[in-house]
């Protein structure tokens, strides 16, 4: 295990990187200011920012002359948090404190629990997390510019003419009561079908992917779980936003591509044909800027809960950690509620939808919210390829590349890690939902190095949608594993495929670099 972690931060966009100075220790404060340099038109603009952290090994080496001495310097990496370039063109900036995505297994490391450090229940305290958090100020300079939103108002509108007319007199009254004119999302949106509807048609029971129907095993885990594998565009362009295009569930499923808003009407959807109570929230959120989070009660403790569709993770109202920014408004199944609240942190709103001092109700019970008629009731879903052809060529793109990267270096892979590599990345997919998330490294660290005891050994598991081979060597070289000199060092890597319906395929890689112990 690597002990007395010397962290630090780099800031990447493509190829061009810049880093912060090495801190010490395992709660580090660095204070600086990152500038990276990005020259492409708006239009290009596609990849993700990534703020990686990594940890500074230092090892002293000897030669043959007793009197010479130096060192080689060996970057690990820890973990990211990735900000899609589009929305912070659209948002010019974001601050605050996020958590980073580690990986579910690091080998080499050990992370302590929160049972080992704390005798407070965590479901008391939901900001004692294992994770990691970092504090930062983004923001691009020249901003993008305003994006010109779509001129929907000239298509044809499904609503009836005495429905447009109501709306727009609630508008008049609504906007005396909004502490910020920008809280206002126009409840008629144009869908795929070049219509305008009412955002309540959205939120219908659509079918259930196979794995989720009621005899499986956790339905709404499962459900999260697939929402979150959906490819998010990276466009910028006015069809993101809430005056953006909304997709319906066939339209969405088809193409396994959609906005982030989108994946907020889906999982909401999914939960109402789980027969959970639960509300569509629309507002902003760290990277994604507007985007759709989902807000459920859970049916044994009636506790409510936040949902973000792009990540699958959870979080109870309180929680400062909660990505979610700012909340304009609230779409039910039969009513839209406007938060009409001076305060904007989320973590102190309160979500009683009968308090008119609170929100805003925009129909009533003389003139109902419109229901249904967006959605495919009937969808049937579609069974994926088999993936062992695909998965093989995945393993052979990666280790061509890595082999392509160390241009001065031999690259020496061993096989004989493949198979134990093999069988924990069998069971990483069950580990990935909410309630059995803990991180088990330590058991999978243990296990290796009881097995392979003449090695110092050093690794980690990736886990995103798969999208394109170009897309998965751009993960491995963010993490530049490749980067160890070592004369000795050795290699090797195992990939994994679950296939969901759709094709909606989650890809799990584990990369190990081991060195020989020297005795």
């Amino acid at each position: 295990m690597y002990s007395n972690v010397r962290p630090f931060v780099t800031l990447s966009y493509g190829q061009r990187l810049c880093r912060s100075r090495t801190a010490e220790g395992s709660n580090p404060t660095w204070n600086e200011q990152l500038q990276l340099q990005i020259q492409s038109q708006f239009g290009d603009l596609r990849e993700d920012l990534k703020i990686s952290l990594f940890d500074e090994l230092i090892e002293q080496q000897y030669s043959d002359e007793a009197s010479d001495l130096y060192q080689r310097v060996q970057c690990n990496w820890l973990g990211e948090f990735r900000v899609p370039i589009n929305s912070l063109l659209a948002s010019r900036k974001f601050e605050g404190c996020i958590e980073l995505s580690m990986p579910k297994v690091l080998v080499g490391y050990k992370r302590p629990l929160i049972d080992s450090v704390t005798n407070m229940p965590t479901d008391q305290y939901p900001e004692f997390k294992e994770a990691v958090h970092l504090w930062f100020y983004l923001s691009i300079e020249p901003g993008g510019g305003d994006l010109m939103p779509l001129q929907s108002c000239a298509l044809a509108c499904a609503e009836k003419p005495e429905l447009q007319q109501y709306l727009g007199d609630r508008r008049l009254e609504l906007q005396q009561l909004l502490p910020q004119p920008q809280r206002y999302v126009e409840p008629l949106v144009c869908t795929a079908q070049g219509k305008r509807v009412c955002l309540t048609r959205l939120l219908d029971a659509v079918p259930l992917p196979p794995a989720a129907v009621p005899s499986g095993e956790n339905p709404l885990e499962i459900c999260i779980r697939y929402v979150s594998l959906l490819s998010q565009l990276r466009s910028y362009d006015p069809c993101q936003g809430f005056r953006g295009v909304w997709l319906d569930n066939q339209s969405l499923l088809d193409s396994t591509w959609c906005s982030v808003k989108d994946l907020g009407v889906l999982l909401c959807n999914y939960m109402l044909s789980l027969g959970l109570e639960c509300w569509l929230i629309l507002g902003v959120a760290c990277p994604h800027g507007e985007c759709s989070f989902v807000l459920f009660r859970q049916p044994e403790t009636a506790e409510l809960f936040f949902v973000s569709p792009a990540t699958g993770k959870r979080y109870q109202l309180q929680d400062v950690h909660c990505p979610l920014r700012r909340i304009y408004c609230v779409v039910g199944k039969d009513n839209i509620y406007f938060n009409i609240q001076t305060e904007t942190r989320v973590s102190m709103t309160h979500f009683n939808f009968q308090d008119g001092a609170c929100w805003f109700p925009l129909f009533s019970r003389r003139v109902p919210a419109p229901q249904s008629g967006v959605q495919k009731l009937d969808y049937a879903y579609k069974r994926s390829y088999e993936l062992s052809q695909l998965q093989k060529q995945i393993e052979r793109k990666i280790m061509k590349k890595i082999s392509a990267w160390r241009t001065t270096r031999k690259t020496i892979w061993n096989r004989a890690f493949q198979p134990r590599l093999h069988k924990i990345l069998c069971d990483m997919e069950g580990l990935s939902t909410f309630s059995r998330g803990r991180y088990d490294e330590p058991i999978f660290s243990e296990q290796l190095e009881r097995e392979f005891p003449n090695y110092r050994l050093y690794g980690f598991t990736l886990n995103f949608a798969y999208t394109n081979l170009a897309a998965i060597s751009e993960r491995i070289r963010t993490s530049c594993i490749h980067y160890n000199h070592d004369a000795s060092v050795e290699f090797c890597v195992a990939v994994h495929l679950h296939a969901h319906a759709n094709d909606v395929l989650s890809v799990w890689l584990f990369l190990l670099s081991m060195v020989p112990l020297v005795e």
